[in-house]
């Protein structure tokens, strides 16, 4: 730059010259030219000669203020400005603000350096800050993304077009490798079809929602998720927060399928204390009114859970307490603030006989997943305690033993009940026998005499009869048809009383063929009678029972329903089954009865029409009602005067 500002004065220098010369010429030129100045001239040629030296001497005195101008602005002008200007230069490449310029003895050119030293002082203050405050942001930024980035907990960032950012802890959730596995795709891409709408349109950033998310493997897991507006890299996004709980889920589902199988093991339970005891039907329509309500909502069943009768806990592999309902808490008297996640030893340490017990059956399902079933006799608080106990293994979705419980009660009292009740039904078995016995004794003792009023009574209406009075007649009559009436009576009752010591015979049994057996014996009857039977086809079925007993079944049934159709006009038998209920019927349009007197009908020696209207004995429908209980099945009859009667009954 100096050496231009050179160039310049040294041109405006020569230029300087030249124009004095000019100027000289000039003047001369006029001198000779103009007459005037000639003759002045000619007057006055000494003054010509002092004019060229005046000339001569304005030209070296331009020249030498040239030359003075020229250094003094050289040294406080140009070599200042080249300073500045290299100053300047050397900043801007190095960026180093520490740089400052020596002072002068030019008082202007010294204030100039002073204020362009403090111009640099500030700028080196403002930079400092500034490479202070970028330093920290860039460190906060590399803190926060590495928080970000290796956060345990999910993180995504997209937009409306695409997913923009995604953490470690996301890619391993979707079951990626690669962040570019995700970025780029469109958010719609992880989200399942079921959850789509209600993801891409959030109520609010607070909620957290659940959605099924679509793993890079296509398979699906259950995330609770939050959505919060956000600016990504100055532009508006959404960062979801989720939380993969499917494990949760399966856990769920594992204790509906437990609450299934507790529902099916009570219920086959209560019907066993139906058969054992009637005085618990009342606790037994609780319990089937809490199974139906265990149906409804998982909400209802976490309430039966703390609510039933029955003692449930739950422990994990080492032993530790996962949950315990509150009679559970109150038997065992443990502090039901403190016992989660405690090991069983620890929390049952007051009752050492049965954390023995439960600690052996833990190990033992751990080590054989099938559910067991036992009752112990242990020392309670110094009582003996008879406990029922069902242990049972909890698995999860690979068929992996997680979790170990027992549901247990305590049966002291029904123990007791029970050696009661099998004292009274041995008591009770021994006088029914007894009783047995005797009606079987005097039966057959009466029938010795009986046949011999029988006998002679025939023999008097064979070879008296003519001898006899009217009265004579009529009374020997009544003897000899009383007598017969008598001899059916005692068959009966032999009969009934040998249904209790003729053990059952269980085999398979076609219902079907029974039926047609029956049909051959009573084929008289039925042609007499001209009934009308139908026989449903689905009977042709077999079953588990005694094939005698079977068939007296529909003997008696098939009997009853002749005799009572007998004065019908059009006279209809229909045999049948209801299947899906393994209910069988035989139905009639005979005379019927009044439901009033249904208890009756199978008692034995109770009839509902006089002898002179239907025959009988009264202990057909009870030896069918006696054989149908043996078989653990019931019987029941409805019916309508005039329109006929329908017998139902199972045998199982």
């Amino acid at each position: 730059m100096k050496e231009q500002l050179l160039k310049k004065l040294l041109t405006l220098l020569l230029a300087s010259i030249i124009l004095a010369g000019i100027i000289s010429a000039f003047l001369l030129f006029l001198f000779q030219k103009n007459p005037t100045f000639q003759d002045y001239i000619q007057t006055a040629n000494h003054v010509k000669l002092n004019i060229l030296y005046l000339i001569g001497g304005m030209d070296f005195l331009i020249v030498f203020i040239s030359l003075f101008l020229l250094i003094y602005l050289d040294k406080n002008v140009f070599t200042p400005i080249k300073n500045l200007a290299n100053i300047t230069s050397e900043i801007s490449k190095t960026r180093n603000y520490q740089i400052r310029l020596d002072p002068q003895l030019n008082h202007n050119v010294n204030e100039l350096y002073q204020g362009f030293n403090q111009f640099l002082e500030q700028i080196e203050i403002h930079d400092v800050a500034k490479s202070q405050a970028e330093d920290a942001v860039q460190e906060s930024e590399i803190r926060y993304r590495s928080l970000f980035q290796l956060s345990p907990i999910p993180i995504l960032v997209y937009d409306k077009e695409k997913i923009l950012f995604l953490n470690l802890a996301a890619i391993n959730a979707l079951a990626g490798s690669f962040a570019k596995d995700f970025i780029g795709n469109s958010i719609e891409s992880i989200i399942h079809q079921d959850c789509l709408e209600t993801f891409l349109n959030p109520n609010n950033s607070i909620e957290i929602n659940e959605f099924k998310l679509i793993k890079k493997d296509n398979s699906i897991i259950y995330v609770e998720a939050k959505q919060n507006y956000i600016e990504y890299k100055g532009k508006p996004a959404f960062q979801l927060v989720f939380q993969d709980v499917s494990e949760r889920k399966i856990n769920e589902q594992e204790i509906l399928k437990l609450n299934q199988e507790l529902e099916q093991r009570v219920i086959k339970r209560t019907e066993q204390l139906d058969k054992i005891n009637k005085a618990l039907e009342k606790e037994i329509t609780e319990r089937k009114q809490i199974e139906i309500e265990l149906r409804e909502s998982e909400e209802r069943f976490r309430s039966l859970f703390n609510s039933t009768l029955d003692s449930i806990a739950v422990w994990n592999r080492d032993k530790e307490f996962v949950f315990a309902n509150k009679v559970f808490i109150k038997l065992t008297q443990i502090d039901k603030n403190n016992f989660l996640k405690l090991k069983l030893e620890s929390v049952l340490n007051h009752l050492p006989e049965l954390a023995k017990l439960f600690s052996q059956r833990i190990t033992h399902i751990f080590s054989n997943p099938e559910s067991m079933q036992v009752i112990n006799k242990i020392l309670i608080n110094g009582n003996e305690k008879y406990l029922e106990s069902i242990f049972f293994p909890i698995l999860n979705a690979n068929n992996e033993i997680i979790l170990a419980g027992v549901v247990y009660r305590d049966i002291t009292e029904r123990i007791k009940s029970e050696e009661k009740i099998k004292k009274y039904t041995d008591q009770l078995e021994f006088a029914n026998q007894e009783l047995e016995a005797f009606s079987y004794s005097i039966s057959h003792d009466l029938r010795a005499p009986l046949r011999s009023i029988n006998g002679f009574t025939k023999i008097l209406l064979e070879d008296e009869f003519e001898n006899l009075s009217n009265d004579g007649k009529r009374h020997l009559s009544i003897v000899h048809d009383n007598s017969q009436y008598m001899g059916e009576l005692i068959n009966d009752l032999l009969n009934f009383s040998r249904l209790n010591r003729k053990p059952l015979q269980k085999q398979n049994v076609n219902i079907k063929t029974v039926i047609d057996e029956v049909f051959e014996t009573l084929n008289l009857d039925i042609q007499k009678s001209k009934l009308k039977i139908n026989v449903d086809s689905a009977l042709n079925k077999t079953i588990k029972a005694d094939a005698s007993l079977v068939k007296q079944i529909y003997m008696n049934l098939l009997e009853n329903s002749i005799k009572y159709s007998s004065k019908t006009e059009n006279p209809l038998i229909e045999i049948g089954i209801i299947e899906n209920d393994g209910i069988f019927f035989v139905k009639d349009n005979g005379v019927g009865f009044d439901m009033n007197y249904a208890d009756n009908v199978f008692d034995v020696f109770k009839r509902l029409h006089r002898n002179d209207e239907f025959t009988g004995t009264g202990v057909g429908l009870a030896i069918v009602k006696r054989i149908i209980t043996r078989h653990g099945g019931k019987i029941w009859v409805e019916s309508k005067k005039d329109f006929g009667s329908t017998f139902y009954f199972t045998l199982e």
